[in-house]
């Protein structure tokens, strides 16, 4: 297996939509593995999760934000279906 560590960012406390805007930015591989180190409520997560990697993870140790960040994916899931099937 084969592993590239990039870069680590730190998002801040910024809107979705400069991480949306961001995400032009990350390197790509459909055979790859997107992974989120304290992923908050996913918002990056989710600017990821349209892109071409085969997995995105995220990893989050408050139990309260890791909460928030699986109910706001599983609210987007069709809606991200949509978007990687375009």
């Amino acid at each position: 297996m084969l592993v590239t560590f990039h870069s680590y960012q730190e998002s801040g406390k910024r809107n979705v939509a400069d991480v949306k805007a961001d995400r032009r930015k990350l390197p790509t591989d459909p055979d790859g593995m997107f992974v989120d180190l304290g992923s908050d409520k996913g918002a990056v997560l989710l600017a990821a999760a349209v892109l071409p990697f085969r997995r995105v993870i995220g990893s989050e140790i408050d139990e309260g934000l890791a909460g928030a960040a699986r109910r706001d994916l599983e609210r987007a899931r069709f809606r991200l279906r949509a978007q990687r099937r375009s």
